[in-house]
């Protein structure tokens, strides 16, 4: 059975998706034990609960600590009702590296949010390709976006290199998206672009925003920040105060 453990977080509501807010704030800097349970972050001004799967630890990093998984297939998973927009938004994840690109065995799962069955924002490592890859897609649109993304990772690859992160590196991945475009950003430079409507869901209490662990645990995570607008670049990487 998975072991369970809560998450407190941070979140800043101010009605459904207001102009330049943030929806959710996880700081994966330590763990409090408290009647079996486990806290995450210190300075809180509401909580919000997300649970944990598997056997994460908490690891020096970043800010301190940062959480990641022990086993193959470990998430992290939250409701994404009220946190993420599906017709404009922006997910920022600061990130430490915990293995060579260059020896990773699989592709690695990073982020995926489900509005519902056909409705997804997916974020992964694709090892063939040797990129990140960001789409958001449904039913309509799935085999237009696939066909744009492959394109675009052989035009990146040409101009760019593969992605080669080493152990110990620190990263920032922005995935930033508006009704008619949707951009991701690696360390504040915009790295891929595409012309596709975001998606149409109505987010429910079945909606959810899942962090993957893969088997090669590459990743360790230290910090989760949901915006409910697009990012400008300039303000890319800039991390505010908490």
């Amino acid at each position: 059975m998975k072991k369970k453990l809560i998450l407190l977080l941070s979140m800043a509501m101010c009605g459904q998706y207001a102009n330049a807010k943030v929806t959710l704030l996880e700081h994966f800097t330590k763990a409090n034990k408290i009647d079996n349970k486990f806290y995450v972050a210190e300075d809180v001004s509401s909580e919000h609960k997300g649970q944990l799967n598997g056997k994460f630890k908490f690891v020096d990093a970043r800010f301190g600590k940062g959480a990641i998984g022990s086993s193959d297939f470990d998430d992290i998973v939250f409701n994404a009702n009220n946190i993420v927009n599906p017709s404009e938004g922006s997910i920022e994840l600061w990130i430490t590296v915990d293995k060579d690109f260059d020896k990773l065995n699989t592709n690695q799962r990073i982020l995926r949010v489900n509005f519902d069955k056909h409705n997804q924002i997916v974020l992964y490592y694709n090892l063939k390709e040797q990129h990140l890859v960001f789409w958001m897609k449904d039913e309509d649109t799935e085999p237009s976006v696939s066909r744009y993304h492959s394109k675009n990772i052989a035009a990146l690859i040409a101009s760019q290199g593969a992605l080669d992160w080493k152990k110990g590196e620190h990263h920032h991945i922005c995935l930033s998206w508006s009704p008619k475009v949707q951009k991701l950003y690696i360390d504040g430079v915009l790295n891929s672009r595409a012309y596709f409507s975001s998606v149409t869901a109505v987010p429910t209490d079945n909606s959810k925003l899942i962090m993957f662990t893969e088997e090669d645990k590459a990743l360790i995570f230290d910090e989760l920040r949901i915006w409910d607008n697009m990012k400008e670049p300039e303000n890319i990487t800039v991390r505010p105060s908490r």
